[in-house]
């Protein structure tokens, strides 16, 4: 399709994984997805006004690696979100039920302190 002398893409995923090829559209996924986990946890802590540093039971160096951590134990997370005073709340959604409704069923149901 185009528009002026320029294409626009109706699939844009489609177009960036047929240039650049399914290895580096993965990789870019991973790292997007790693971005968006990091940014969420510094927004969380933002939002209860703290910085690194007044993160009870984390050091400063601790808090940005946990923040900046693509990957981390959920002990770990459930204590760094309590430290912020906040709840840590898991559930999973069942799809695909016979009848074609949805559940929702709360795995881990974490309270702050």
């Amino acid at each position: 399709m185009k528009k002026g002398n320029k294409k626009v893409y109706r699939d844009a995923m489609k177009h960036m994984e047929s240039v650049i090829g399914p290895v580096r559209t993965q990789r870019a996924r991973a790292k997007a997805q790693k971005e968006v986990h990091q940014i969420r946890l510094a927004e969380l802590r933002k939002l209860k006004k703290l910085t690194q540093s007044q993160v009870k039971g984390f050091s400063q160096v601790d808090v940005s690696k946990l923040e900046n951590r693509d990957d981390m134990k959920l002990s770990t997370l459930i204590k760094y979100v309590q430290a912020l005073g906040a709840d840590l709340v898991i559930k999973a959604h069942l799809k695909d039920r016979e009848d074609g409704e949805e559940e929702e069923i709360t795995l881990i149901k974490a309270v702050g302190q």
